[in-house]
């Protein structure tokens, strides 16, 4: 039965509209994805070599194993924000005498052959080689590759549940940050016990059996789960009378007729799947997570980049493809009596709202240091003033449609070149500038000058949006063109 659901997968795989999209996307994709494979696997190799001359008085397999807990959180966390379910059209099986159990070991079989979970073993098969070559116990050493085996196995199965149920979620989230809190006031060092848990694997093999445990469990509640959702009228009976809540977001109103039209984008986010998404940027806060474990406080200063990853992603997540979010009534927007300078308005207010939203949301993370606040202050600024300005005037070239409907997880729907590059340029602009002034006057001048940025941007946002709208203008026709295309 195995045989005959991979070849209707296969054969759904070549006849979907994956092949459809544009020949650029799935050549970016193709390249991105073979460019992380190449660096996981060089790092593989050379790691050993480089902690090896780096900290040539310590074995570097114990340095690996200390640091193995963040490596573990931190693909937890690439791993929901990045990896799609495991899905299957089984509603055609489901009237055929095909066993629902066999379908649901399917899709869990499924699930483990994804990218996300072969990415990684692309790093640590390599260094187990090294290892190997090296003449490092090699019992030792496949016991060690087995447990990350099943670290990575976990963390798969543990993605479905955390996506599936928030509950689960808020759980994780709660003690990512008791552990984070614990370790630094010295209360419980978890990645201290975490690295000395793969240490003890020397004398007592044995505890490689805990992760494969711990994946049998979330493999039988994921199957569970797959299994209790295999019915063709699930949810009809109930969805017949459905209470459907509108929220009407009553502080927009004081921004006038801006206010109006984000008051439309909000609920644009909150009721349509690809758009829900971005809840889970509120969750970028924890990606700071970083700086607690940076042992010298100067150092911060040099790791700008989290920064802007917390405060800024969303600049290249939404603010890369308006007005595309539009796209569906588009031309019928275009018929009323819009105001354009108001919209693109909107959209920026927007924009900055959710940077100050995150700023706030990160300024615990000023405890650890007084300098990463007043990072976090400038990023913040240069986003406000810069980015999302230079965000918009690209946003008028932009005539590709997005659906709605579909999720966002490795949805390349409405990516071009154009969109690719600019955001990757509004991102390096600042990092580059920072970086020099960093380099050349210190770390005050260089805040004060992306500071210094943002509130030019500030300044000078009313011409701007005046210049945009009118390019908006000028294009619209081809705008609403392209938006018709599929």
């Amino acid at each position: 039965m195995f045989q005959k659901f991979i070849l209707l997968e296969w054969r759904r795989f070549f006849r979907s509209s994956y092949w459809q999209r544009s020949i650029a996307a799935n050549i970016l994709l193709g390249f991105a994805a073979l460019y992380m494979l190449v660096l996981f696997l060089s790092l593989g190799v050379s790691l050993y070599f480089i902690l090896e001359k780096e900290f040539s008085g310590q074995e570097p397999l114990l340095l690996v194993n200390n640091y193995l807990f963040y490596w573990f959180i931190g693909d937890l966390i690439m791993r929901y924000m990045a990896q799609s379910l495991p899905q299957a059209s089984v509603k055609s099986l489901l009237v055929l005498p095909v066993k629902k159990r066999q379908i649901s070991r399917y899709i869990l079989f499924k699930s483990t052959i994804s990218f996300w979970v072969w990415l990684p073993l692309m790093f640590f098969v390599p260094f187990a080689a090294v290892l190997w070559h090296k003449g490092i116990d090699h019992f030792y050493v496949s016991c060690w590759l087995l447990t990350i085996l099943g670290l990575i196995s976990t963390n798969n199965f543990l993605n479905y549940l955390i996506n599936k149920n928030q509950k689960i979620l808020a759980v994780l989230v709660a003690v990512l940050l008791f552990s984070g809190i614990a370790q630094y006031f010295k209360l419980i060092d978890l990645p201290q016990y975490f690295g000395q848990y793969m240490n003890r694997l020397k004398d007592l093999p044995l505890l490689a059996i805990i992760p494969f445990l711990t994946v049998a469990l979330f493999a039988y509640l994921v199957y569970r789960n797959i299994y209790n959702q295999l019915y063709l009228d699930d949810g009809i009976f109930d969805n017949r009378t459905q209470n459907v809540q509108t929220t009407d977001w009553q502080f927009t109103n004081r921004f006038g007729e801006t206010g109006l039209y984000l008051n439309n984008e909000l609920k644009l986010i909150l009721r349509n799947k690809r758009t829900k998404q971005m809840k889970q940027l509120l969750l970028l806060p924890l990606m700071g997570l970083f700086y607690i474990f940076v042992p010298d406080e100067k150092l911060i200063e040099k790791f700008i980049f989290p920064a802007f990853y917390v405060i800024g992603i969303l600049s290249m997540s939404y603010g890369n493809y308006i007005p595309s979010w539009d796209s569906t009534y588009y031309p019928l927007l275009m018929t009323q009596k819009v105001n354009i300078r108001k919209y693109l308005e909107s959209k920026w207010l927007f924009l900055s709202l959710v940077n100050l939203l995150l700023f706030v949301l990160s300024i615990p993370y000023a405890f650890r240091s007084i300098r990463l606040f007043w990072m976090l202050f400038a990023v913040m600024m240069v986003n406000i003033g810069l980015i999302n300005l230079i965000l918009l005037w690209n946003s008028a070239y932009n005539t590709k449609r997005i659906d709605l409907d579909r999720k966002a997880t490795f949805n390349t729907q409405g990516l071009t070149g154009r969109v690719f590059i600019t955001g990757m340029i509004t991102m390096l602009i600042p990092l580059i500038i920072f970086m020099i002034s960093f380099e050349t006057l210190g770390f005050y001048p260089a805040i004060s000058i992306l500071s210094g940025l943002g509130l030019i941007g500030v300044l000078l946002k009313k011409p701007f949006l005046n210049y945009v709208s009118r390019l908006y203008r000028k294009r619209k026709y081809i705008t609403i063109h392209g938006f018709k295309q599929e």
